[in-house]
Parts: C-alpha cells; sequence; structure tokens
C-alpha cells in the first residue's frame, strides 16, 4: 500500500508532516504524566497527533464504550481515515466524558497480551501503541502494525507474543467471528499448562527510568472487559 505523507500536524504555530499512515490521533485528558505515555513518543516520533476534546477522530476510535470489536470490516475506514484512542487515567475513567468524544464509530480490542515491561504477560493491560498496533494488524496493516512499534526497544515482544492470536482475528469478517474466536482462545489459554516461567519468551530488555515507567498511565484498550487495579498508585 503506497504510504501517504501528507497528513500535516500542526503545533506550535508550525507545521510538521507526521511521518505515518494511516493517521493516528489520541485524545489526551491530561490526567497522566506526559513522559510516562507511549502515545507522547510516538507524537515525537511524527507519528501521531493529540487532538483536543472537542475534535473529532474520522477513522475508528478504541474506546470502551464500543459495542462491536474492530475487525476487516473497519479496514477501509481505518486506511483511509485513520484510528483514535484515548489516554486518560484508571483512577478516573468514571469521571471522563468517553461518550462526547466523537469519531467515525467506536470499538473494542479483542484480547490481546501486553509486551510492554510494566505489564509484561497481561492480558488486556495495553499501552496505547499497543492497541494501535494490534488494531492495525487486525484490519490488515501488518506492515503498519510493525512500523508503529519501532523505538520502543520491547516493541517486538508485542506482536511475537500475540502473533497467533492477531493472525486469527485477521481471518475474522466481522465483530461476531472475532468474539467467537476471542472466546475461543481464552478456553485455550484456559486449558493451557501453567507455564510460570512464561515458556522460552525473553522478558523485556530494561531501558531508562523514563522509558521504563513510559506506559504505566496508557488506558489499556478494553478496560471494561478487565477490572483496573485496586489502587491509583499502579498507574500512577
Amino acid at each position: 500500500m503506497p504510504k501517504n505523507r501528507g497528513y500535516v500536524l500542526k503545533r506550535q504555530g508550525a507545521p510538521a508532516e507526521l511521518e505515518f499512515n494511516p493517521p493516528l490521533v489520541m485524545w489526551d485528558f491530561g490526567q497522566c504524566d506526559p513522559k510516562r505515555c507511549t502515545g507522547r513518543k510516538l507524537e515525537r516520533f511524527r507519528k501521531l497527533k493529540i487532538i483536543r476534546q472537542q475534535q473529532k477522530c474520522h477513522g475508528i476510535s478504541l474506546t470502551p464504550i464500543g459495542t462491536e470489536f474492530i475487525s476487516k470490516k473497519d479496514a477501509e475506514i481505518v486506511s483511509s481515515k485513520g484510528l483514535g484512542v484515548v489516554d486518560c487515567s484508571w483512577a478516573k475513567l468514571e469521571e471522563t466524558p468517553l461518550k462526547k468524544l466523537k469519531s467515525g464509530g467506536n470499538r473494542l480490542l479483542p484480547m490481546l497480551i501486553a509486551g510492554n515491561p510494566v505489564n509484561y504477560g497481561k492480558p488486556n493491560r495495553l499501552t496505547c501503541v499497543e492497541a494501535f498496533s494490534g488494531a492495525l494488524y487486525i484490519c490488515g496493516l501488518e506492515e503498519e502494525a510493525a512500523e508503529v512499534m519501532e523505538g520502543f526497544k520491547w516493541g517486538h515482544n508485542f506482536l511475537e507474543m500475540n502473533q497467533e492470536a492477531l493472525d486469527r482475528y485477521q481471518e475474522a469478517e466481522n465483530s461476531d467471528e472475532i468474539r467467537q474466536i476471542e472466546e475461543e482462545i481464552k478456553k485455550e489459554m484456559n486449558e493451557a499448562p501453567v507455564d510460570n516461567g512464561q515458556g522460552n519468551r525473553d522478558m523485556p530488555p530494561s531501558e531508562s527510568e523514563e522509558e521504563e515507567s513510559e506506559e504505566e498511565d496508557d488506558l489499556p484498550s478494553n478496560p471494561n472487559r478487565d477490572f483496573p487495579p485496586s489502587s491509583e498508585e499502579e498507574y500512577e
């Protein structure tokens, strides 16, 4: 797929060309430490545009208020209009006005395993960048799914750990089929022998203090399907 490099981010009065397509946007509610946000890091890489709460995501948004799973059915709008995520704190989720956000459609991500250093190996505890990568892969944009993870030393973990699941989700035609596949994967995981050593997978590499904690405040892509931490300190 040819890449369109003409999507422009206007910030601080000077236009800057984003170096990624499809367009990625993030609503920032100012509840989290900017140094601990993978979305902010994507902005520094010129792969993402941060938008205000009043602004619309013209593509598909990944939010917990979605009722359908993202699937190849959404691939066309994702390719042309892009993806959006919400960056807010777990502890303030209930007071965040998610229903006021406007987009081309709200979607959920099916279960995926976190590859980030903070929540490594935990279902659904994804960072913003992992949510973007998973959604892009499911929509058939495999190259873009890998590209968005570049710049994160642990980035390869997410796609490697979820390769089989992502391939299965990618084959689904719609949300109902995604839901069925997710249930199958959950059943298989429950029936699999417990491996406390997590098999032969390498743990993610250690990074600087700032990078190592970057992911803590990212809102998992599908928090309504997984209970949040019991204390605010765990994510903040």
